[in-house]
This record gives C-alpha cells, sequence and structure tokens, in this order.
C-alpha cells in the first residue's frame, strides 16, 4: 500500500472563533488514515487522559480525533490564563478552546484587574489597571509629579494631571520633599519651594527651646517649642528621637518625652512619610539610601510610616526590613528571629 503523508497544520485556518491571543498548534503528520504522530509518538486519542500536558482530544467534523494544543477547563491553562471555549471545527482536529490571558488578572495583587474594559465584570476586583506589574500603579492612587509615569491610570503624566503643578522656569520638579534639598526646601505637589523661615519664640525664666525638628509632611522645620529646662549631663552624646528630632542626649530625648531611634544625629530625610511599598528608593516616595520605611510607627504618630536610619528600630517588628534584608542562615534549622535591643536590631536562629 502505498502511503502518502501530509503537513497538517492545526492553526486558525482550521478553526472558528478563535481570538488573537490564541497560540498556533505545531505540525502534525497526517498518513492518509486517521493516525497522527508527532515525533514518532501516536497522536491517535479516545480521550483527553491519553494526550499530553497541554493537548486535549479534539474531534474533526469528519469524525476522527487526534491529541491537540488545547484546554476544556481555566485549570488546564496556566496561571492569570483562561479557557476560551467556542471554537468550531471546520477541518482537521480541533480542540474545543484556547488559554488566552484572563482580563480579570491582578499580578501585581493591587485588588485592580488589568483590564481597562468598563463592561466587564471581575468579581472580587476593580477595574482599570494600567500597570499590572507595580502595585503602586492603580486608578486612586496619589500622582507622583516627577517620574514620567501615570501612577493613578487617568492617563495624565506628571504636570499634565491636575494633581500636578506646572513648575515655573528654574524651578526644580520633584516627587518629595528629600529631592528639593531637605530642611530648606520643600517639595508643593510637584515643585520645589523655599521653606518659611521659622521664628523661634521667645522663652520665660526656666524655660528652654525644645527643637521639634521638620515636619513630615512638608520636609521643613517645625517651629520651636518652650519647655522645662532638663537637669542633664553636659557631655554631649547626640541621639536621634522617634520625631526625627536630635537631641544632646539620651536625657534630653526622655525629658521632652521621646522615645530615642538610634544613636547619633538623625540622617537627612529621617522622619519623612514613605511608602511601604518602595522602601529605600526615595523616587518612588521611599527614603534615602541608608534608610528604611519603619512599618511600626509610634501609635501616637497615627500610623503613618516613617524613613528611619537602616539597623535602628523601635520595635521587633522593625527588624526584618530595618535590616535591609539580611537574615541568620540557621544551619541548624531554626527560624530567623530579630529582636530590637537598645534601638538596634539584632538577629538569631530561633526553635
Amino acid at each position: 500500500m502505498v502511503r502518502r503523508s501530509v503537513l497538517l497544520l492545526l492553526a486558525l485556518a482550521g478553526c472558528r472563533g478563535v481570538v488573537d491571543e490564541a497560540p498556533r498548534a505545531s505540525a502534525l503528520l497526517f498518513d492518509g488514515g486517521r493516525s497522527l504522530t508527532d515525533g514518532g509518538v501516536s497522536m491517535d486519542c479516545a480521550s483527553d487522559a491519553e494526550c499530553p500536558d497541554g493537548m486535549v482530544c479534539g474531534e474533526s467534523a469528519l469524525g476522527w480525533t487526534a491529541c491537540v494544543p488545547g484546554c476544556r477547563l481555566n485549570s488546564q491553562c496556566a496561571e492569570n490564563f483562561i479557557c476560551r471555549l467556542g471554537v468550531t471545527c471546520t477541518s482537521g482536529a480541533c480542540p474545543p478552546g484556547w488559554c488566552q490571558p484572563d482580563p480579570c488578572r491582578d499580578q501585581d495583587h493591587d485588588g485592580y484587574a488589568a483590564t481597562l474594559d468598563p463592561s466587564l465584570d471581575c468579581p472580587g476586583k476593580l477595574i482599570g489597571d494600567c500597570d499590572d506589574g507595580n502595585p503602586r500603579v492603580r486608578p486612586g492612587a496619589k500622582e507622583w509629579c516627577a517620574n514620567w509615569a501615570d501612577d493613578d491610570c487617568d492617563g495624565k503624566v506628571d504636570s499634565k494631571d491636575p494633581d500636578c503643578r506646572v513648575c515655573d522656569q528654574g524651578q526644580g520638579r520633584c516627587n518629595t520633599s528629600y529631592e528639593c534639598g531637605f530642611g530648606t526646601r520643600f517639595c508643593d505637589v510637584g515643585c520645589c519651594e523655599a521653606c518659611p523661615a521659622v521664628v523661634p519664640p521667645v522663652c520665660q525664666a526656666g524655660e528652654c527651646l525644645q527643637p521639634q525638628g521638620v515636619d513630615p509632611a512638608t520636609g521643613c522645620a517645625r517651629p520651636s517649642t518652650c519647655g522645662a529646662c532638663a537637669s542633664c549631663p553636659a557631655t554631649q552624646r547626640p541621639v536621634c528621637g522617634a520625631n526625627a528630632v536630635t537631641y544632646s542626649g539620651e536625657c534630653h530625648a526622655r525629658a521632652a518625652g521621646v522615645e530615642v531611634l538610634h544613636d547619633g544625629a538623625c540622617q537627612q530625610g529621617e522622619g519623612t512619610s514613605c511608602s511601604e511599598l518602595t522602601p529605600n528608593w526615595w523616587y518612588y516616595g521611599g527614603c534615602p539610601w541608608g534608610e528604611y520605611c519603619r512599618d511600626a510607627s509610634p501609635s501616637t504618630d497615627g500610623g503613618v510610616l516613617r524613613c528611619t536610619k537602616l539597623g535602628a528600630c523601635a520595635a521587633d517588628a522593625d527588624c526584618p526590613a530595618a535590616l535591609g534584608g539580611a537574615t541568620p542562615s540557621c544551619a541548624d534549622g531554626g527560624a530567623p528571629a530579630y529582636g530590637c535591643v537598645k534601638h538596634g536590631c539584632v538577629s538569631r536562629c530561633g526553635p
């Protein structure tokens, strides 16, 4: 018997209703009867169980069956893909459906689906995420005014967005006050402005000036206040308080009722508000290098996150971030544990 082998292409020409994202099937060999082979492996089938992963037992209009790339259920597709059913076979063996990207996927887990189609219903999710790879970008997010990105997905970028100012000529553009020269200039809706002058109060007898550090909302110095003078040693060993104020010693910090964060003066940028989504990266509202976004802010701070010197802490919960990702190896099988000891983080292997 003479055997003729021809290429049978399972492509879009043989199936109606396949969307653009549908993958094209690889070429299979058809030997004139109903026997399909791929690399010497018979592709005849009676059920999906006889087919390799990623393939199903497809039927043709002529009644014969073969293993073809395709799907019947969403579970047969990769993560963030769904099975599009409704493929109509016109020639050759065709699958019932193709795997295609799920329009309701949320790969950055920010609660917004990647689709921009307002007619789609995505249960448990909102729609309109214009960057599904960045949880900071979503409808209703803060528009950073100098990062060349559409952060709130309204189709407008930086100064084109009504949430941002158009800066005057020679006026620096900014995302955070740190970029403007922390302590002397601040970022006002995308433009650098000079900090207002601070006039110290006149204290009464027995009172001393109490510095209040920078205002985390603006990056400018806060007005000093008058308070009782503390009886502290004359020796000065500067410490940085939780209010981002440098005190001449721990005694003075305690007298002001302020928790000490670390020894040594506060670093530039400490105390400014930050985003836990972008720690150690000031450009997106995080912190300068050498600092981290402290996620255990004092209860008196209203839960606002603050930039803090790397390694310094107020609670054990600060330490995984404060250590800059460093964790003990725990060769003995113990779990990494962290502790805040004398304002500094230590790591060890716990039980």
